[in-house]
């Protein structure tokens, strides 16, 4: 199955596509933090950055599925894009001549987010058009491996932006990557969509949550990510003060942590698709979350660096079944006009309690828990 995908041509364009964006899309994510405390010295504006970006999922994901399930993907798609290029642009623009850049870094980040979930919506759709039922999920596992890759390449990408002088010229390099993707797109044979006749949005939005809620193991599997994206969340940060204040690993050892954790969402994606048809997606989808938790756990028992990495890399593996699992038996139970609603509501579901975390992990660093207490090796 995972070889038949790669013989449809409109997929293998897809799939290039993506890989510059994910690729723009990680180096994004690096250099944002290192560019707003080179101009701020603030850890705070920081978090108020990543903040930003945050805010499209919570107001803005469901809106934006509904719009598109009454739109041309692909188009959408080079739209979004495009919206991506030229935040980018005036980003590169206000750090270059402006004497306080921030009120543009600010509401740029915001719409780069927003353009971003409108592209990754859409592609779903566009992987639900091209391609038959039975290679849903291995699509869907070979475009989220990309997303594990980089992860693990991420020590390698934080040493490529240091070596630049100046930050922000690495902008113009992912608006460059982004082109490439928008190219691919533009290139890509594309069957026309039928429509259904345009609905109010409000209408198409709560169409979508009677559609969710009738279907109830999505519904039960969207709320699980919900709480399992806290405990992923709430881990890594702990995870890093642990790392930096109990075994004292320098950055570069927290770089190699990160990787680990990328390397195991790597083969967990390589898996996925075969560990389901031996098993079957339930009893998987159970065991996975079940082991997940051991990573978590392992970081109690055992005060080493090492045990954390491959704590790491533990939890990712499963971590990246669990989700694959979810995403696939989405695209496979929901129909393609309504893919894009039901993708955007339960994208809102997923990051409901981003707005805890870092409180949580916040109460869980002045409480000095995993250890803190310990004397460092």
């Amino acid at each position: 199955m995972e070889k038949a995908i790669w013989k449809h041509k409109q997929f293998r364009m897809l799939f290039s596509g993506a890989l510059f964006c994910h690729l723009g899309g990680k180096v994004y994510e690096l250099a944002l933090p290192l560019l707003i405390y080179d101009i701020t010295r603030s850890s705070e504006i920081m978090g108020w950055m990543r903040a930003a970006e945050f805010l499209p999922y919570i107001l803005l994901a469901a809106v934006i599925g509904a719009l598109i399930d009454r739109v041309d993907r692909r188009v959408w798609s080079q739209w979004m894009i495009v919206g991506q290029v030229v935040c980018l642009l005036t980003g590169w623009l206000a750090i270059e001549f402006s004497s306080d850049p921030l009120w543009v870094l600010f509401p740029c980040a915001f719409f780069m987010m927003a353009f971003n979930f409108g592209y990754l919506n859409a592609r779903m759709g566009m992987l639900k058009h091209v391609l038959p039922e039975n290679l849903q999920s291995a699509a869907i596992s070979s475009m989220s491996s990309l997303n594990s890759l980089f992860q693990a390449l991420g020590p390698l990408l934080s040493g490529v932006i240091i070596f630049f002088s100046s930050a922000h010229i690495i902008f113009l390099w992912i608006a460059l990557f982004l082109f490439i993707a928008w190219c691919y797109l533009f290139k890509m044979p594309y069957e026309k969509e039928v429509f259904n006749p345009p609905e109010n949005i409000r209408t198409s939005i709560v169409k979508g949550w009677k559609i969710l809620q009738t279907n109830i193991p999505l519904y039960h599997m969207a709320l699980a990510i919900m709480v399992l994206n806290t405990c992923s969340i709430v881990f890594s940060l702990q995870a890093i003060y642990y790392a930096k204040t109990v075994l004292i690993m320098n950055a570069v050892n927290i770089g190699y942590m990160l990787s680990a954790g990328g390397i195991g969402g790597i083969l967990g994606s390589l898996l996925t698709v075969h560990l389901r048809s031996r098993f079957g997606l339930g009893f998987v989808l159970v065991v996975t979350m079940t082991l997940e938790v051991f990573g978590y756990l392992l970081i109690l028992f055992f005060n080493h660096p090492a045990m954390l990495m491959f704590a790491f890399f533990w939890a990712n593996f499963f971590e990246i079944i669990t989700a694959l699992l979810v995403y696939t038996y989405r695209q496979e139970s929901v129909k393609k006009e309504n893919i894009g609603r039901i993708m955007g509501i339960t994208g809102t579901i997923f990051k409901l309690t981003r707005i805890l975390d870092k409180k949580l992990a916040k109460c869980l660093f002045q409480e000095q828990s995993f250890g803190a207490h310990q004397k460092p090796l």
